[in-house]
């Protein structure tokens, strides 16, 4: 009697494709402005900068308040158009 090699069963792989995530990018809006804003300003009612600092400070804050201003007053201008409130 002779014996027949029985073929052994052929192994596949299946590798799992997974889509890559995008990189999630750090991000500030406005609310992180102001809110850097409000810490500035309670760090100077609280003495926190010597006073060769303060007007560099003082500056930074303007700017930041402008900038804020400007914004809000392009978003609510924004909403208008469009009819939100």
């Amino acid at each position: 009697m002779t014996k027949t090699k029985t073929p052994e069963p052929e192994i596949t792989t299946v590798e799992e494709t997974v889509a890559p995530t995008p990189p999630v990018v750090p991000g500030i809006d406005l609310q992180d402005i102001g809110n850097a804003l409000n810490l500035i300003t309670a760090a100077i009612k609280r003495g926190a900068y010597e006073r060769s600092e303060l007007r560099a400070v003082l500056d930074t804050t303007d700017k930041l308040e402008t900038f804020l201003s400007y914004h809000a007053a392009a978003q609510a201008s924004q909403h208008a158009q469009k009819g939100e409130k």
